[in-house]
């Protein structure tokens, strides 16, 4: 008789512990989940920024894990890639800037190396010049700018000379 009464209150303080470390434990992940100020989603951009999103382009593994710049050819082999870059195009084409203009310059940007910036931007520059709109790809990365690579072109000339003065824009552009 005695085995069965000191059982019980063990049960006992096992069960209230496991249902006060259950609620503490959710209280820290709420916590957490309050706490955290990443942006995961378009509606987190919508809802910290006043920029509008024109479209996205998610990640596919056979454009963004290959070495280099992947440019679009025809026909592409990456057709939702290639889809999504045009629909941010027409999306961008479509808008107009807060004085009522068509939106002529476009930056891509991003805080971390290897994410695809060069890739979409090259892209998006391309399905540009596919609708005839003149288009000039900027090339800003000055310590491992790579767009000269994918477009075939010679890296002599580049915004490091054009901001140096000692050459003009006409200079610098390369065409392709």
């Amino acid at each position: 008789a005695p085995a069965i009464l000191m059982k019980a209150p063990i049960s006992k303080e096992i069960m209230v512990s496991f249902v006060f470390g259950m609620i503490l434990g959710c209280g820290v992940l709420a916590l957490i989940s309050l706490l955290d100020s990443r942006i995961v989603t378009p509606q987190d951009i919508q809802e910290r920024f006043e920029e509008p999103v024109f479209g996205i382009v998610p990640y596919e593994k056979d454009v963004f894990e290959r070495k280099g710049v992947h440019l679009l050819d025809n026909p592409d082999t990456s057709v939702a890639f290639s889809q999504d870059c045009k629909n941010l195009r027409s999306s961008i084409l479509c808008s107009t800037n807060q004085v009522g203009e068509a939106v002529r310059v476009i930056a891509v940007t991003s805080c971390v190396p290897s994410e695809g910036k060069s890739t979409l931007s090259s892209n998006l520059a391309i399905t540009f010049a596919l609708t005839s709109a003149k288009t000039i790809l900027i090339d800003a990365d000055l310590r491992r700018g790579g767009l000269h690579q994918a477009f075939g072109l010679k890296n002599k000339t580049g915004v490091s000379n054009l901001v140096s003065d000692r050459l003009q824009l006409e200079d610098v552009i390369q065409k392709t």
